[in-house]
């Protein structure tokens, strides 16, 4: 049998989701729902990312589509979601967040067989712009724009 990739994926969903919630609980206070601790809301996130893990495997163990077996990863697109991570966190810090965002989305759009260099700058300011409505106007936090 061959493992599918909603098998592979609910696996390692189960194993984020079971680390998130065992550490919350064993390191932070939970509180209760009326005053919630540091550790509710992980708890909350790794106990759904498990949910939906065990979820994956089910469908991966019941699936017997011939279609569903896993691909080798391509080195460019791996390569070019890692560099984005990186670039984005070191642009985060010298430029700012919405060059950084841009950053982002160029890099990590080179994972793309088809890359369009326009379309990449447009997402990137469009999310940037989100971020920065989000985070600097709605939640008050000081990050350089």
């Amino acid at each position: 049998m061959r493992a599918s990739s909603d098998l592979v994926s609910g696996l390692l969903l189960v194993a984020v989701g079971m680390t998130a919630l065992l550490h919350s609980y064993m390191h932070y206070e939970l509180g209760s729902l009326s005053r919630m601790g540091a550790g509710f809301f992980p708890a909350l996130i790794g106990g759904l990312l498990a949910i939906i893990g065990f979820t994956l495997i089910f469908l991966g163990l019941a699936s017997k589509a011939a279609d569903n077996d896993i691909r080798p990863a391509s080195p460019r697109a791996l390569l070019a979601v890692c560099s984005a991570i990186v670039g984005f966190g070191l642009a985060l810090e010298s430029l700012g967040l919405l060059p950084a965002t841009i950053v982002l989305a160029v890099l990590s759009s080179a994972a793309a067989k088809r890359f369009n260099l326009k379309q990449s700058l447009m997402i990137g300011a469009s999310l940037g712009i989100l971020a920065w409505l989000i985070f600097v106007v709605g939640l008050d936090m000081s990050i350089s724009l």
